[in-house]
């Protein structure tokens, strides 16, 4: 403030970096006392300081950054220099190399021209050609070892020389020491002087080169006696496979004999089949001739009659007398002639048109009846041979081992044929054992995979189904085109059959259900087959609908003799592991 009082706006220094935010009530620089600013200069005052800082900070920054660049200037250029220096020594270097490669190479293809050359490879990587040698540590390097040799500071002071072989040096020597060898390396099968011995083979198992000959006798005698064993074994081999060969063609032989007995029991069957109806129609023919032979006799009787009668009327002709006898005689004799032609004419008409004498139209339209012809064509394409070895048989006795319904009796090849081709099961429910029960089935039985299931009526009858799917407690239909229905006996020694699957109805194939009910196979209320095992007196089967019964079988009797109302002794559900029909047989031949 001046002296004559007047109010000064006095604002700091604008160089001053960073100053510090000044109040609006401050003290005057010169009399300390204290003035107010108005709103305004303050603002005005704040935005130039602001301004100004940040132009001094650009300032400074952009002088760094000058500095920065120019000291990475100069450090490029001695960065290229570098570069181009190194460059040029190392072209020198690499000519230097190539070179000295090629003078190598030269002395090498004139060593290998040299009859007593030998190949010497490194000691330390046994890989490549060894080219010097290090007198301290007696070792043979190749040029990539030997610089890392020189570059390992243990062996900087070992003098390194360019190895050269001693032409005079014979293969009883060692071409790498020059000595004599006097052991022998068993591990890596090499001769070995005595500084080969005690450096590059110390840990391998060595001899005295003298006392080899005698270990390889040895070695070699062992070696004999295991081959003789081999060749014993081989020879014994040879004799089994030569019996089996001998039993085999006996096999054959008996199969063969078994072929043709079926077909000479068929060609006798044929032939006392022909003999029957050739003598069928033999008899029926000569009883037909006997009969037209006897009216031919007959009608010979009639002509002969007739010629009578006509022979005298013509040689005794009529004369008329005046007695009344000698009247009627001719007129029965005129009665008796007329009689006469009426009954041939009579006689010629009736065997015509009603007995048909006809010998050409007769038997035109006579036929065979039940042709065999075609029967038999489908039947001998069917008839084929499966070879079945013994232990298949075992194998499905052992599978059945401990089944209450399957005896060892009925384990047959037929049976074989009509069941799954099993490969292992495991009994999950018996009903003997357990008691029927609907929920017990599904705890025991569901998602256990392919299951085959088994019936034993009190009748004798063997029955039972095989399910390719899993057993769900959910009421659906579910699909397949493997599942079937089979026959193992009726009681009365039946061969066990098949009820194959209707492929346009394989979606009906298995009717699932919930917990407490039992599944069935087939339509629902119209099952093929359905065990209640709730209470097995329910259970009832209406075959022919989903499954095929056999030819010549009533359906609703084939499993268990009748349609319901059975007699169950028990029933039991495996869960299986099997293989398809050809894959079976394939495993047979």
């Amino acid at each position: 403030m001046s002296k004559t009082g007047e109010k000064k706006n006095i604002i700091p220094n604008k160089n001053i970096k960073n100053s510090p935010i000044i109040p609006q009530n401050f003290r005057c620089l010169m009399c300390r006392k204290k003035m107010k600013i108005k709103d305004k200069t303050f603002k005005i005052y704040e935005e130039k300081r602001k301004v100004n800082n940040q132009k001094e900070d650009n300032k400074e920054e952009n002088k760094d950054d000058l500095q920065e660049n120019k000291t990475n200037i100069e450090n490029n250029k001695d960065n290229n220099n570098n570069i181009e220096e190194n460059n040029d020594n190392k072209i020198i270097e690499n000519d230097k190399e190539a070179e000295n490669d090629q003078e190598n190479d030269q002395e090498k293809e004139k060593e290998k021209e040299n009859p007593n050359f030998i190949n010497i490879l490194c000691n330390a990587c046994n890989d490549k050609e060894a080219e010097f040698e290090c007198l301290n540590c007696d070792l043979i390097l190749c040029i990539k070892c030997k610089s890392e040799h020189q570059a390992d500071p243990k062996f900087q002071s070992h003098t390194i020389k360019v190895y050269e072989l001693n032409p005079n040096i014979t293969f009883s020597q060692c071409p790498y020491h020059k000595l004599i060898y006097k052991y022998f390396c068993l591990d890596d099968n090499t001769p070995l002087c005595q500084k080969c011995g005690e450096s590059l083979h110390q840990k391998h198992k060595i001899r005295l080169i003298t006392d080899i000959n005698d270990y390889y006798i040895e070695n070699i005698e062992k070696e004999i006696n295991k081959g003789k064993n081999n060749v014993n074994e081989l020879e014994s081999l040879i004799k089994e496979l030569r019996n089996l060969k001998v039993k085999l063609d006996k096999e054959k032989e008996a199969i063969i004999k078994k072929l043709e007995k079926a077909f000479n029991d068929i060609n006798k069957l044929i032939l006392k089949q022909k003999d029957i109806i050739n003598n069928q129609i033999t008899n029926f023919f000569t009883k037909k001739s006997e009969t037209i032979e006897k009216k031919i006799s007959t009608l010979n009787l009639i002509l002969q009659r007739f010629d009578y009668y006509k022979n005298y009327l013509m040689v005794n002709k009529i004369v008329f007398f005046d007695s009344i006898k000698d009247k009627l005689n001719k007129i029965q004799l005129y009665k008796n002639l007329r009689h006469m032609n009426r009954f041939i004419f009579n006689k010629i008409n009736y065997d015509y048109f009603y007995n048909k004498i006809k010998v050409t139209s007769y038997l035109e339209h006579s036929l065979f009846i039940n042709n065999p012809i075609k029967k038999l064509y489908f039947l001998l394409n069917k008839y084929n041979f499966i070879p079945l070895p013994i232990n298949i048989l075992e194998h499905y006795k052992k599978l059945f081992k401990y089944s209450n319904i399957i005896s060892y009796e009925l384990i047959t090849t037929d049976l074989i044929l009509v069941l799954p081709k099993i490969t292992s099961c495991k009994l999950l429910y018996r009903v003997s054992h357990l008691g029927p029960s609907a929920e017990l089935f599904h705890n025991l039985c569901d998602n256990k995979g392919p299951t085959l299931m088994l019936v034993k009526t009190a009748t004798g009858h063997i029955f039972g189904a095989f399910n390719s799917l899993n057993f769900k407690s959910v009421s659906k239909y579910e699909m397949s085109n493997e599942n079937f229905l089979f026959s193992v006996t009726d009681g009365r020694l039946r061969r066990p059959m098949r009820c194959k699957l209707v492929k346009q109805l394989a979606e009906y194939a298995l009717k699932q259900s919930n917990e407490q009910f039992s599944p069935g196979f087939g339509i629902s209320n119209d099952h093929d087959l359905f065990i209640a095992f709730r209470r097995l007196n329910n259970s009832y089967s209406h075959l022919g609908k989903v499954y095929k019964c056999p030819k010549g079988y009533e359906p609703k009797n084939f499993l268990a003799g009748k349609e319901n109302q059975w007699d169950i002794l028990d029933v039991e559900v495996f869960a299986i592991n099997y293989i398809s029909d050809d894959d079976f047989f394939n495993l047979c031949t």
